[in-house]
Protein backbone atom coordinates (compact mmCIF):
# COMPACT_ATOMS: atom_id res chain seq x y z
CA UNK A 1 0.00 0.00 0.00
CA UNK A 2 2.90 2.32 0.73
CA UNK A 3 3.98 1.97 -2.55
CA UNK A 4 1.30 2.45 -4.60
CA UNK A 5 1.11 6.05 -2.21
CA UNK A 6 4.51 7.26 -3.14
CA UNK A 7 3.70 6.08 -6.83
CA UNK A 8 0.83 7.91 -6.93
CA UNK A 9 3.03 11.01 -5.48
CA UNK A 10 5.73 10.70 -7.86
CA UNK A 11 2.78 10.77 -10.54
CA UNK A 12 1.16 13.67 -8.89
CA UNK A 13 4.50 16.03 -8.42
CA UNK A 14 5.57 14.74 -12.06
CA UNK A 15 2.61 15.83 -13.65
CA UNK A 16 2.32 19.48 -12.20
CA UNK A 17 6.02 19.94 -12.91
CA UNK A 18 5.45 18.89 -16.35
CA UNK A 19 2.25 21.72 -16.50
CA UNK A 20 4.72 24.00 -15.39
CA UNK A 21 7.84 23.27 -17.36
CA UNK A 22 5.02 22.96 -21.06
CA UNK A 23 3.46 26.36 -19.98
CA UNK A 24 6.86 28.07 -19.60
CA UNK A 25 8.38 26.26 -22.74
CA UNK A 26 5.61 28.06 -24.32
CA UNK A 27 5.54 31.24 -22.88
CA UNK A 28 9.58 31.40 -23.22
CA UNK A 29 9.18 30.57 -27.14
CA UNK A 30 6.73 32.64 -27.56
CA UNK A 31 8.80 35.79 -25.97
CA UNK A 32 11.48 34.38 -28.16
CA UNK A 33 9.93 34.17 -30.98
CA UNK A 34 8.56 37.90 -31.19
CA UNK A 35 10.83 40.07 -29.24
CA UNK A 36 14.29 38.77 -30.56
CA UNK A 37 16.98 40.86 -30.41
CA UNK A 38 14.94 43.85 -28.50
CA UNK A 39 15.38 45.46 -25.30
CA UNK A 40 12.00 44.23 -23.04
CA UNK A 41 10.42 46.40 -20.70
CA UNK A 42 7.42 44.01 -20.40
CA UNK A 43 6.08 40.88 -22.27
CA UNK A 44 3.01 39.45 -21.43
CA UNK A 45 1.24 36.47 -23.59
CA UNK A 46 -2.56 37.59 -22.97
CA UNK A 47 -4.83 36.05 -22.67
CA UNK A 48 -3.31 33.34 -24.21
CA UNK A 49 -1.27 32.22 -21.19
CA UNK A 50 -4.63 30.71 -19.91
CA UNK A 51 -4.86 28.45 -23.09
CA UNK A 52 -1.01 27.34 -22.74
CA UNK A 53 -2.02 26.38 -19.18
CA UNK A 54 -4.36 24.67 -20.08
CA UNK A 55 -2.83 22.82 -23.25
CA UNK A 56 -0.10 21.33 -20.85
CA UNK A 57 -2.59 20.20 -18.65
CA UNK A 58 -3.85 18.34 -21.13
CA UNK A 59 -0.37 16.73 -21.65
CA UNK A 60 0.43 16.06 -17.97
CA UNK A 61 -3.12 14.47 -17.60
CA UNK A 62 -1.96 11.67 -20.16
CA UNK A 63 1.51 11.17 -18.17
CA UNK A 64 -0.50 11.16 -14.63
CA UNK A 65 -3.14 8.53 -16.83
CA UNK A 66 -0.94 6.59 -18.81
CA UNK A 67 1.56 5.85 -15.91
CA UNK A 68 -1.19 4.56 -13.42
CA UNK A 69 -0.31 1.12 -12.35
CA UNK A 70 -4.31 -0.17 -13.02
CA UNK A 71 -6.20 -2.76 -12.05
CA UNK A 72 -9.48 -4.46 -13.58
CA UNK A 73 -11.50 -2.23 -11.64
CA UNK A 74 -9.82 1.05 -12.76
CA UNK A 75 -9.78 0.67 -16.79
CA UNK A 76 -13.38 1.86 -17.16
CA UNK A 77 -12.61 4.99 -15.48
CA UNK A 78 -9.47 5.59 -16.72
CA UNK A 79 -10.52 4.91 -20.44
CA UNK A 80 -13.19 7.28 -19.50
CA UNK A 81 -10.56 10.08 -18.43
CA UNK A 82 -8.22 9.03 -21.22
CA UNK A 83 -11.70 10.13 -23.65
CA UNK A 84 -12.24 13.11 -22.15
CA UNK A 85 -8.49 14.49 -21.78
CA UNK A 86 -8.24 13.32 -25.50
CA UNK A 87 -11.17 15.78 -26.05
CA UNK A 88 -9.75 18.91 -24.51
CA UNK A 89 -6.90 18.00 -26.45
CA UNK A 90 -8.11 18.27 -30.03
CA UNK A 91 -10.39 21.40 -28.80
CA UNK A 92 -6.98 23.11 -27.55
CA UNK A 93 -4.55 22.20 -30.00
CA UNK A 94 -5.81 24.90 -32.45
CA UNK A 95 -6.00 27.18 -30.45
CA UNK A 96 -2.62 27.27 -29.57
CA UNK A 97 -2.34 29.23 -32.99
CA UNK A 98 -4.30 32.18 -31.49
CA UNK A 99 -3.04 32.12 -28.25
CA UNK A 100 1.38 31.92 -29.37
CA UNK A 101 0.01 35.07 -31.55
CA UNK A 102 -1.59 36.70 -28.29
CA UNK A 103 0.66 39.41 -26.73
CA UNK A 104 1.38 42.76 -25.56
CA UNK A 105 5.09 44.22 -25.22
CA UNK A 106 6.91 47.36 -24.47
CA UNK A 107 10.17 47.17 -26.11
CA UNK A 108 12.74 49.90 -26.88
CA UNK A 109 11.62 50.36 -30.81
CA UNK A 110 7.63 50.55 -29.87
CA UNK A 111 4.31 49.44 -27.94
CA UNK A 112 3.19 46.48 -29.70
CA UNK A 113 -0.42 44.66 -29.25
CA UNK A 114 -1.42 41.42 -30.71
CA UNK A 115 -4.89 40.66 -29.68
CA UNK A 116 -6.10 36.80 -29.36
CA UNK A 117 -8.85 36.55 -32.45
CA UNK A 118 -6.35 38.53 -35.19
CA UNK A 119 -3.84 36.30 -36.02
CA UNK A 120 -0.51 37.85 -37.68
CA UNK A 121 -2.87 41.33 -36.99
CA UNK A 122 -0.87 43.27 -34.91
CA UNK A 123 -0.90 46.89 -33.88
CA UNK A 124 2.03 48.78 -33.28
CA UNK A 125 3.09 52.43 -32.36
CA UNK A 126 6.60 53.82 -32.81
CA UNK A 127 8.29 55.74 -29.77
CA UNK A 128 8.49 58.87 -31.73
CA UNK A 129 4.88 59.05 -32.20
CA UNK A 130 4.26 59.19 -28.30
CA UNK A 131 2.31 62.75 -27.70
CA UNK A 132 3.34 62.21 -23.81
CA UNK A 133 3.94 60.36 -21.44
CA UNK A 134 1.52 61.18 -17.81
CA UNK A 135 2.86 59.53 -14.85
CA UNK A 136 0.16 59.95 -12.22
CA UNK A 137 -0.11 58.15 -8.06
CA UNK A 138 -3.75 57.11 -7.27
CA UNK A 139 -4.31 56.10 -3.59
CA UNK A 140 -4.40 57.66 -0.28
CA UNK A 141 -4.04 57.25 3.26
CA UNK A 142 -7.69 56.07 4.11
CA UNK A 143 -7.10 53.07 2.06
CA UNK A 144 -3.44 52.34 2.35
CA UNK A 145 -2.74 51.54 -0.86
CA UNK A 146 -1.35 53.02 -3.30
CA UNK A 147 -0.45 52.60 -7.21
CA UNK A 148 1.22 53.75 -9.78
CA UNK A 149 0.13 54.43 -13.66
CA UNK A 150 2.20 55.69 -16.84
CA UNK A 151 -0.35 56.53 -19.47
CA UNK A 152 1.64 56.35 -22.68
CA UNK A 153 -0.60 58.89 -25.26
CA UNK A 154 0.22 58.32 -29.11
CA UNK A 155 -0.68 60.70 -31.70
CA UNK A 156 -2.77 58.23 -32.99
CA UNK A 157 -5.35 58.59 -30.06
CA UNK A 158 -4.02 54.97 -28.38
CA UNK A 159 -3.22 54.97 -24.83
CA UNK A 160 -2.05 52.22 -22.73
CA UNK A 161 -1.77 52.82 -19.44
CA UNK A 162 1.19 50.60 -17.63
CA UNK A 163 1.05 49.74 -14.03
CA UNK A 164 3.84 49.38 -11.80
CA UNK A 165 2.24 46.58 -9.77
CA UNK A 166 2.15 44.42 -13.56
CA UNK A 167 5.41 45.80 -14.76
CA UNK A 168 7.18 45.43 -11.82
CA UNK A 169 9.14 48.70 -10.15
CA UNK A 170 12.65 48.03 -11.80
CA UNK A 171 11.14 47.75 -15.51
CA UNK A 172 8.86 50.46 -14.80
CA UNK A 173 12.06 52.93 -13.63
CA UNK A 174 13.71 51.54 -16.61
CA UNK A 175 11.01 52.44 -18.97
CA UNK A 176 10.85 56.34 -17.92
CA UNK A 177 14.68 56.79 -17.97
CA UNK A 178 14.34 55.60 -21.26
CA UNK A 179 11.90 57.64 -22.21
CA UNK A 180 13.49 60.74 -19.88
CA UNK A 181 16.71 59.92 -22.26
CA UNK A 182 15.12 59.77 -25.72
CA UNK A 183 13.80 63.78 -25.00
CA UNK A 184 10.67 62.00 -24.68
CA UNK A 185 6.98 64.24 -23.16
CA UNK A 186 7.08 62.79 -19.71
CA UNK A 187 4.82 65.02 -17.64
CA UNK A 188 3.79 64.81 -13.43
CA UNK A 189 1.10 64.98 -11.86
CA UNK A 190 1.40 66.28 -8.96
CA UNK A 191 1.45 63.82 -6.07
CA UNK A 192 0.51 64.48 -1.87
CA UNK A 193 2.99 63.98 0.61
CA UNK A 194 0.47 61.10 1.87
CA UNK A 195 0.72 59.67 -1.47
CA UNK A 196 4.37 60.32 -1.87
CA UNK A 197 5.01 58.15 1.79
CA UNK A 198 2.56 55.68 0.19
CA UNK A 199 5.34 54.97 -2.49
CA UNK A 200 7.87 55.26 -0.34
CA UNK A 201 6.28 52.51 1.96
CA UNK A 202 5.17 50.49 -0.89
CA UNK A 203 8.39 50.86 -3.53
CA UNK A 204 11.28 52.09 -1.83
CA UNK A 205 12.99 55.32 -1.73
CA UNK A 206 14.48 54.75 -5.44
CA UNK A 207 11.47 54.68 -6.89
CA UNK A 208 10.32 57.87 -5.46
CA UNK A 209 13.25 59.42 -6.20
CA UNK A 210 12.46 58.72 -9.66
CA UNK A 211 8.68 60.06 -9.64
CA UNK A 212 10.18 63.51 -8.12
CA UNK A 213 13.18 63.76 -10.52
CA UNK A 214 10.78 63.24 -13.24
CA UNK A 215 8.27 65.92 -11.75
CA UNK A 216 9.63 68.89 -14.05
CA UNK A 217 10.36 66.94 -16.75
Amino acid sequence: MSQTKTHNRFRLVTSLLLTLILGGILLAGQKLIYTDKMKIFYFQGKPGTLFFALFACTIAVYFYLLTKRGNDSGKTMKKWCLTLNTILFVILLPLQIFSMDSYFYISDREVVESKFWNVGDKEKVDWKDLKKSVLTVLGDTNSNTVSIINRLVFRNGKTYDINISTIGKHEFSKLLTYLKRQNLSVEVQQPSEEQLQLVRNSYGPQVVQLFVANRNS
